[in-house]
């Protein structure tokens, strides 16, 4: 019996290979948006005014009471590099605290303030020293150059100017 010669072409195959792959992608991609619905966040922009139907609003959390706040500031990472250089404050306290109005300072004139941001318990933010665009959980400061350095101290401060964290950078 003679021997049957190959004439399928490879490309074929890959090509009916990489259509399947991609389709089941998708497949699986669509079941997944679908079971899995996304939650939107906004975030507040200044000059911009944003309604909310009143029973979407969520319950206003208690105000903790001046000696039950506890913030940290946890570490400061990527000193002396613009692009690297991030503060990160975590919430000790066991209830939310609303930072709007807080500051962070260099001890040397630099300050940033914050936002109208809620850090709920045991929830961290970051401050970049590099410009961005702030989120929930990341906030830029829109700095040109790098501001920390060794030895330097780092204190965040209440609006009415209390010292709730400090921290030196090793």
């Amino acid at each position: 019996m003679p021997r049957r010669q190959r004439t399928e072409n490879p490309l074929y195959f890959i090509a009916i290979n990489i259509v399947v792959s991609a389709l089941t992608i998708l497949a699986i991609n669509w079941v997944w948006d679908r079971s899995h619905p996304q939650q939107t966040v906004a975030i507040p922009t200044p000059g911009v005014c944003i309604t909310a139907d009143p029973a979407q609003l969520s319950t206003p959390q208690p105000t903790l009471a001046v000696e039950e706040i506890h913030l940290l500031i946890d570490n400061i990472y990527g000193a002396g590099v613009l692009n690297s250089e991030v503060v990160v404050i975590i919430n000790q306290s066991n209830g939310p605290v609303n930072l709007l109005g807080w500051k962070l300072d260099d001890g040397q004139g630099a300050n940033y303030s914050f936002p109208d941001l809620t850090l709920n318990k045991a929830g961290t933010v970051q401050l970049f020293s590099t410009a961005g665009t702030d989120t929930v959980t990341k906030l830029f400061w829109n700095l040109d150059k790098a501001i920390w350095k060794t030895g330097k101290s780092v204190t965040l401060r209440s609006p009415d100017g209390v010292v709730y964290a400090s921290y030196v950078i090793p």
